[in-house]
This record gives C-alpha cells, structure tokens and sequence, in this order.
C-alpha cells in the first residue's frame, strides 16, 4: 500500500478529513481492517478446529489487530 501512487500522493495532501477518508478506502481497498482479519483468520481455523474453536479464534485475531 504504501508504494503506491495514490497512497504518497495522500500522504503529500494536507491534513484533515477528506486525507483520512482517502486513508480509510485506501485501508479498506487493501484489506487493513479488523474483519478482513477475521476473515483470514475463519479460513485457518478450519486446520485447527480440534484444538481451537470459532470464538477463541476470533479473539486472537481481535487481540492481533489490537497489537496491530
């Protein structure tokens, strides 16, 4: 994300909120939010549905986008 041309065009735009919108789609084109997190993580689990369940790996993944 960050090496493209749109993302260092943004970074050069002064700060406010049409910058940070431009961010959060930005983010959001890329797959840098908490749920698509959740979502890489529902495809995982299934290798390890015997020792972790649903709920716990959605909690992982909550506390690894935390630390994010």
């Amino acid at each position: 994300m960050k090496q493209s041309k749109s993302y260092q065009a943004n970074c050069k735009k002064e700060k406010g909120t049409e910058r940070n919108k431009i961010f959060r789609e930005l983010n959001k084109q890329y797959g840098l939010e908490e749920y698509a997190l959740h979502s890489y993580i529902r495809n995982q689990q299934k290798h390890f549905k015997e020792n972790i369940d649903s709920f716990a790996a959605q909690k992982i993944a909550a506390r690894a986008w935390n630390a994010f």
